[in-house]
């Protein structure tokens, strides 16, 4: 459908679901950056697709997508270890240990929006931060 397609934004869409989302991931391998902030319907199970489905993802939008967990996080970093850019912001279920495994997984991260992510400790943003040289967290 979109094997060219590298960029794709959709901030706002409210109404997309998983089914939505895995369609997209399946027919566009070759994103590397998904911006999906507000998008509150989507869950663990559409975007471990996304990570199996685009490894060629550097950008990762996931702004008050607040159904997902650990096991996203798990799967972006074993999927797509080339990811320079992760907004988290509001995803209030994520944990150290899935953080942690992004900073093991992900060496080229720059950027990493952890407010309102309130089951992250200090003590995880600072081993990341030893772990990602380059990153600016928020």
């Amino acid at each position: 459908m979109c094997p060219n397609l590298t960029s794709l934004n959709l901030m706002g869409s409210w109404q997309i679901n998983d089914a939505a989302l895995i369609k997209v991931a399946e027919s566009c391998p070759n994103l590397t950056s998904l911006k999906l902030e507000g998008c509150k319907q989507i869950t663990d199970t559409a975007l471990i697709k996304v990570a199996e489905s685009c490894p060629n993802l550097t950008s990762l939008d996931l702004v008050r997508c607040g159904l997902i967990t650990d096991a996203t996080l798990i799967k972006v970093a074993e999927s797509c270890p080339n990811l320079t850019s992760l907004d988290l912001l509001g995803c209030g279920l994520i944990t150290d240990a899935a953080l942690i495994k992004v900073a093991e997984r992900c060496k080229d991260l720059t950027s990493l929006n952890l407010m309102f992510c309130q089951n992250i400790t200090k003590t995880a943003r600072i081993k990341v931060a030893e772990m990602c040289p380059h990153l600016k967290i928020y």
